[in-house]
């Protein structure tokens, strides 16, 4: 069987070696292929696998032997041209096209049979209905063992001791059909490193609001599927470590910023991951427009407090679920996901903030209206609420995003001026 897992993998750690790669993007994109080569090889070798989805915690399955396969990260198949789309149509042709591309690429993918089914699936039941509806449902078609960890409407300490119970009945659930058993003192180390990683995340994401910034969108969107993919192993800290390095470098002058700041853009929901560089650069070059932020990089898990035992380490994680980007902002009331958009405004000093609204997010549209007053209101700052599918560049292409971005950076001037006349009159 072909595995386009495998041939993903290999791409990535093919574009890894590109000389002209910073480090931070090299050891970032090496580390995604890593994950996936790992999962072919365990195929291969007849050793269980996971899909998880992204607030699940892949330490629980990294202690386990369980290769972790974050679904949403087969979203990187949009770098080969034409190949997501062929897997997002097939899904198409048995379920409806308003259902989140993201569900139905690994849903094309399974139907296509061009890689291995998953040992188990396992995911969380927020933030969206796509999610418990239509991977239950694949699952249940192909035969594969799923768990859905609940989590409930807002956060609360009642909240992260339900979803630990449930975190709790996953992992015996887990050992049961994979026959591999969840060592604590692996656990203990995983987390330990996760705390470390979580730690640095909260590091880069303060320096990320400096002025000028020494951070990049392109390093805190591979730290982002890194973080979900890989908390929990040395690696990520090694390569956390040296994004927050060479952070420090520029801050110390002993590195050039990419690029001449004028212009601060947040991204408060996703970035479509197909054509970054005819995007996020050309806002760049064409307008000293930097990308500060976007929200599914808003990492907030507290780190770790000292060593932990069985019942600690899994509260831990029950709030992690609870508190991963997207599951904290988009689950409950529309309020929570209005601060936290225009928190990333304020906290990132930006002067135009862009809602990439995806296409099958119902619940974030209803509010995006809203939300965009709520930032014009008390921070002065427009929105730009874009219509565009996360993977799927047929929606809206590359091209026509850059262009409504350019006619955008006309008032996020005139707003940047009108309130930098209002400072000095003040």
């Amino acid at each position: 069987m072909a595995d386009v897992v495998k041939e993903v993998g290999m791409m990535f750690s093919g574009m890894a070696k590109m000389p002209a790669l910073s480090p931070e993007k090299a050891q970032g994109l090496g580390l995604v292929g890593k994950v996936y080569l790992k999962a072919a090889a365990a195929h291969e070798k007849g050793e269980p696998v996971a899909w998880i989805s992204f607030s699940i915690p892949p330490e629980i399955f990294w202690a386990m032997d369980v290769v972790p396969v974050v679904d949403l990260n087969l979203a990187t198949l949009t770098l080969i041209p034409g190949k997501a789309e062929k897997y997002i149509d097939l899904a198409t042709e048995v379920v409806p096209d308003y259902i989140c591309s993201t569900n139905r690429l690994p849903m094309g993918l399974a139907l296509s049979g061009d890689t291995p089914l998953p040992t188990i699936w396992v995911v969380q039941n927020a933030p969206c209905d796509s999610i418990p509806g239509i991977d239950s449902s694949m699952a249940k078609y192909f035969g594969i063992p799923y768990y859905s960890v609940h989590v409930p409407y807002i956060n609360s300490q009642a909240g992260y001791q339900y979803t630990a119970k449930d975190l709790k009945k996953m992992i015996a659930w887990a050992e049961e059909h994979t026959g591999k058993k969840l060592d604590h003192n692996r656990l203990r180390e995983a987390l330990k490193l996760s705390g470390r990683a979580h730690e640095l995340m909260l590091k880069i994401r303060e320096m990320a609001m400096m002025v000028p910034s020494p951070c990049t969108l392109d390093q805190n969107r591979l730290a982002y599927t890194n973080m979900i993919q890989l908390a929990g192993t040395p690696e990520l800290v090694d390569y956390l470590q040296m994004v927050y390095d060479r952070a420090q470098d520029r801050l110390a002058g002993k590195l050039p910023y990419p690029v001449q700041e004028k212009l601060r853009i947040a991204w408060i929901y996703t970035v479509p991951t197909y054509t970054p560089n005819l995007i996020v650069d050309h806002m760049a070059n064409e307008f000293g427009a930097i990308s500060t932020t976007f929200m599914l990089n808003n990492m907030l898990v507290p780190p770790l407090k000292g060593d932990m035992n069985y019942e600690d380490m899994i509260l831990w994680l029950a709030e992690k679920v609870c508190n991963m980007p997207m599951t904290r902002e988009c689950r409950g009331p529309w309020e929570v996901y209005a601060d936290s958009a225009l928190d990333l405004v304020q906290n990132y000093q930006a002067d135009g903030a862009v809602f990439s609204g995806h296409l099958a997010c119902k619940s974030n549209w209803a509010a995006a209206k809203l939300v965009k007053d709520k930032i014009m209101e008390v921070a002065g700052v427009p929105t730009l609420n874009l219509e565009t599918d996360f993977i799927d560049p047929r929606v809206t292409s590359g091209e026509v995003v850059r262009d409504q971005l350019v006619d955008f950076m006309g008032l996020v001037k005139q707003h940047k001026a009108k309130r930098e006349r209002k400072a000095k009159k003040d």
